[in-house]
């Protein structure tokens, strides 16, 4: 796959680990990737009930910037998620910003 952009992609999702996709490895998580490896900004794209434990990673390995496209939060009476998130980004200073999706 061809792309105009020239750093380093990670993939990670537990359940394809160890594949390719378009030539880039997957890894099972995040804390998988070596720390010589500088990254910049995450984009996480699951379900909301998956996403507490990943931005927990994604804080530990220090990224300065992450992005959460997901539902199944407050929309479908489920705010605890939500109030988890808020608590992580806190803790590794991210600015939280929600979006609800309309009905």
């Amino acid at each position: 796959m061809k792309i105009n952009f020239d750093k380093p992609i990670f993939l990670f999702n537990p359940r394809l680990k160890g594949q390719k996709l378009k030539g880039f490895k997957i890894y099972s998580s995040i804390l998988e990737i070596p720390d010589s490896q500088p990254i910049d900004y995450v984009i996480i794209a699951v379900p909301a009930r998956l996403c507490p434990s990943i931005l927990e990673e994604v804080g530990k390995k220090n990224i300065p910037f992450v992005t959460i496209f997901s539902s199944g939060f407050s929309e479908i009476n489920k705010p605890e998620l939500e109030q988890e998130l808020i608590r992580i980004a806190r803790q590794y200073n991210y600015l939280a910003s929600f979006k609800k999706s309309e009905k």
